[in-house]
């Protein structure tokens, strides 16, 4: 999956950039288990081809930033931007 996706070596550590208090790992699980779910479900494909699909979209960059205001938005609304 790091061939296939292209993941390269570095540093992720968003959290040390951030402005705001960092949500839990439990609530950023929740919001992608939703949307995950909503893309499987709305694209009929199975949850691990959406689970792959959503973590390489540009959304989770944006979810992952805890500056911006993806990550707060209902997992329906960005169920609709990853159509």
């Amino acid at each position: 999956m790091i061939e296939k996706y292209s993941i390269e070596k570095g540093g992720f550590d968003n959290v040390a950039k951030c402005v705001y208090n960092v949500p839990a790992v439990f609530d950023i699980a929740k919001v992608y288990k939703r949307l995950i779910v909503a893309v499987a479900e709305r694209r009929g494909i199975s949850p691990v081809t959406a689970l792959a699909g959503v973590y390489s979209s540009w959304m989770s960059g944006k979810i992952d930033d805890y500056n911006s205001s993806m990550y707060y938005e209902t997992w329906q609304s960005l169920s609709i931007r990853s159509r």
